[in-house]
């Protein structure tokens, strides 16, 4: 996932992506670092103070920076002033469902209740020479300029105020789906069996035998050296440091045509954020999956409607699951590729 921070001067665009990569993992790239770097390098002839020409100039650089990362399955912030309004218009659906855009921008009534605030956090995260241009009324053209360009382009512009830090705890909250998705490590073992007995306690003692949990914690185990080939099928989810959501797929015992793809566990506090869905994606771009020819899950009651909306359907034919059985779904295919 891309998350794309754009917006005017003195918004705290740098502060947010520092707080992404603090929060989420997230590591970002400065536009404004390439800007300086380019300039300072002799690569081009334009001037910091040239807005409109270094957001042409930078523009298709960074836009191919974020393709690549997409292309790559990498988590990415970009942040900077030099996002055209119209940004959307060079990129294709395939990219676009990936980024997440963020603008900010501040009000008059904040500029002016807050100058002196805005003034002494230019270093916040990085040293930055005084700016001796920065004054109330240039501020306000300039985020006028940014809130008048981005909103007519139909994006949406998060105002800054009455209290900075209200505003960026929301903005992390919103982008709360911003997981990590790695591969599971062996020492990520207990923390992934806690996360299973927590998310399995959620769901009706009809859907899970307690020797269907034991089996799933069990081949968690770093002991387990029968189960260890699979570990390379199976995914973690991390926000902020911490797993938040697993899932696996792997084969069946006695067969080599088809693949199992076990249930996605996502910890309570962190369901509805779509991060079971990103595990989802993740699993069906692994190479298991891809050569497969039939996927099955095994899903509780409560999870069946996310498994539909995936594309999955019930085995056999059934149309309606049994209450007291745990509900079997599948994904057929003619070959082992889309």
């Amino acid at each position: 996932m891309i998350i794309l921070i754009a917006g005017a001067s003195h918004t705290g665009k740098t502060v947010l992506a520092q707080r992404m990569l603090e929060r989420y993992g997230y590591p970002y790239l400065s536009i404004d670092h390439l800007k300086m770097g380019l300039i300072r390098s002799g690569i081009t002839d334009l001037k910091p103070e040239d807005d409109a020409g270094l957001t042409a100039y930078l523009w298709p650089v960074v836009r191919e920076i974020v393709k690549t990362a997409i292309e790559n399955r990498q988590n990415l912030t970009v942040e900077g002033c030099y996002v055209p309004f119209d940004w959307r218009k060079d990129l294709s659906a395939e990219y676009l469902k990936e980024i997440r855009f963020v603008c900010l921008a501040m009000t008059d009534a904040y500029i002016e209740d807050h100058f002196d605030e805005i003034r002494g956090n230019e270093s916040a995260v990085e040293y930055r020479a005084v700016d001796t241009g920065c004054t109330p009324a240039r501020l306000k053209e300039d985020n006028r300029a940014v809130i008048d360009g981005f909103r007519c382009t139909g994006e949406e512009v998060t105002l800054i105020g009455p209290c900075f830090e209200r505003t960026m705890e929301r903005i992390l909250d919103r982008y709360a789906d911003a997981a990590v998705i790695r591969r599971f490590r062996p020492e990520d073992a207990e923390e992934v069996s806690s996360l299973i007995v927590r998310t399995l306690r959620t769901v009706s003692i009809r859907d899970y035998s307690t020797e269907y949990i034991e089996a799933l914690v069990l081949r968690m185990q770093p002991g387990n050296v029968l189960e260890r080939a699979s570990w390379t099928h199976f995914y973690v989810a991390c926000v902020g440091g911490r797993i938040a959501g697993c899932g696996a797929i792997g084969p069946y015992w006695d067969r080599e045509d088809e693949s199992c793809l076990f249930t996605i566990f996502v910890l309570p506090e962190h369901q509805g954020r779509g991060i079971g869905r990103r595990i989802m994606e993740t699993l069906e771009r692994d190479e298991f999956f891809l050569r497969a020819e039939r996927i099955e899950v095994p899903a509780s009651l409560t999870a069946v409607p996310f498994y539909l909306k995936m594309g999955y359907t019930y085995k056999d034919g059934v149309t309606e699951p049994d209450e007291e059985l745990l509900v079997r779904m599948e994904k057929r295919r003619t070959s082992g590729k889309d």
